[in-house]
């Protein structure tokens, strides 16, 4: 009997295992077969430090005390729009669990995810130690809600190898599987590990599946930190039916300006009439 018990818990984790890690056609069956039709908008920040830094340098009773949190909290308010925060993780070196509980108040627009640390471009270099440490410490901060924390993910630079993207993928303390290419305003960047055709199929139609390696991306369709960039997005994506029904918008903390943002969010839902969400909310393949 005991034997067959242990055998019955070893087909379990074996069949448990393979739901968790779905490549190749199930993935793109779950993946097709997702209960979704468009048009969604998502709002990333990279390079979120400024904020943080001073949250936990000047430990105020509220997050809302920081203007940005406060402008964004706003800004959802107003539009429905939903943000993601790209995070420096050097900046959580003095992280506390004092605004966990705000932080999983919010996290149906408000979510995190590892951008960097220290600005470090990775290529090829690992970037595990790094992206474990800055999730550990994003957990800290949002008291373990694991809800809190976005699916997606982009890579500093869009520097992003083949294994460090599977390394994030497999992540024990939150897997990732979403990543953003680059935006139409970088051509000389690097956009991940896409080789050039995948690139273009990606540019193309506003979502790739990597079915070899289960991952997921999504073009950055729109750039905010200047209004030039912002009025140039809006003309993109008003030609382009692929791009609304994926539209990934990228700002940077330090270039956020919030009468830009109000002025974009106001085209996207009066003219566009995009919803706000998070794309790995859509796309649950684990």
């Amino acid at each position: 009997m005991r034997k067959l018990f242990v055998l019955l818990l070893a087909l379990l984790f074996v069949a448990c295992s393979k739901s968790h890690t779905p490549t190749g056609a199930e993935f793109v069956a779950r993946v097709t077969e997702c209960d979704y039709s468009g048009n969604l908008m998502h709002i990333s920040f990279d390079d979120t430090a400024i904020s943080l830094d001073s949250l936990f340098a000047t430990g105020p009773e509220s997050i809302y005390e920081i203007a940005f949190f406060r402008d964004l909290r706003e800004l959802h308010d107003k539009y429905g729009a939903c943000f993601s925060l790209y995070v420096y993780s050097d900046k959580l070196a003095n992280v506390t669990d004092n605004y966990k509980t705000e932080f999983q108040q919010a996290k149906n627009w408000l979510r995190f995810n590892f951008h960097t640390f220290n600005d470090k471009k990775y290529g090829r270099k690992s970037i595990a130690h790094d992206y474990d440490n800055g999730i550990r410490r994003l957990l800290t901060m949002v008291g373990d809600g694991r809800g809190c924390l976005d699916g997606q993910i982009r890579g500093n630079y869009w520097e992003m190898s083949e294994s460090n993207a599977n390394y994030i993928k497999s992540s024990s303390l939150h897997p990732s599987f979403i990543l953003c290419g680059k935006d139409p305003f970088s051509p000389s960047k690097a956009n991940n590990y896409l080789t050039p055709t995948q690139q273009t199929l990606l540019f193309n139609n506003g979502i790739y599946f990597d079915i070899d390696n289960g991952l997921i991306f999504i073009q950055t369709c729109a750039r905010l930190d200047t209004d030039d960039y912002c009025q140039r997005s809006m003309q993109l994506i008003s030609r382009n039916l692929k791009w609304q029904k994926h539209c990934e918008v990228l700002n940077h903390e330090w270039a956020f300006n919030k009468a830009r943002m109000d002025t974009f969010l106001s085209w996207a839902t009066t003219r566009m009439h995009f919803r706000f969400g998070f794309f790995a909310d859509i796309y649950t393949i684990r």
